[in-house]
């Protein structure tokens, strides 16, 4: 379950004894404004989220990520655990890869698989010869000078 940046610092304040006001002063911010945040009425500052964390003795990556989720969501993190999710391999590098005798035709090692699957993510390969042709590219441009 996600629970919002407000949520968060409201119930680690309240499980600390805090008030809004000796948090405020702690982080140099008017009560009011931490009233506002534990609402989900304002957003705040990187800066800001950190010296929270920093009095409330969170994490402050969590925190920042509560309080900014569409970089949860860019950066595809798990929702309940807060940690990067792993992106799949598009299904033509698992055809490449399960394909050993394509792979041995063309001779491909092991250290090009590896750099065919970080660059599987940066276009749309159609199937595994689109592999076959940008090893090819690679080769021809790494190797042939």
């Amino acid at each position: 379950m996600t629970h919002t940046f407000g949520d968060i610092i409201y119930r680690r304040r309240k499980a600390l004894g805090m008030t809004q006001e000796a948090l405020a002063e702690k982080v140099g911010v008017k009560s009011t404004y931490i009233g506002y945040l534990e609402r989900g009425k304002r957003h705040p500052s990187p800066k800001v989220a950190s010296l929270i964390a920093e009095q409330l003795g969170l994490n402050r990556s969590y925190l920042f990520l509560a309080s900014n989720p569409e970089v949860r969501e860019f950066l595809n993190i798990n929702e309940d655990t807060y940690e990067l999710a792993e992106y799949p391999l598009p299904q033509s590098m698992i055809d490449l890869k399960e394909d050993k005798e394509l792979c041995k035709l063309h001779k491909i090692s092991d250290e090009e698989i590896e750099t065919l699957q970080k660059l599987a993510f940066l276009g749309e390969p159609r199937d595994k010869f689109d592999y076959i042709l940008l090893l090819q590219m690679i080769r021809r441009i790494f190797h042939d000078r």
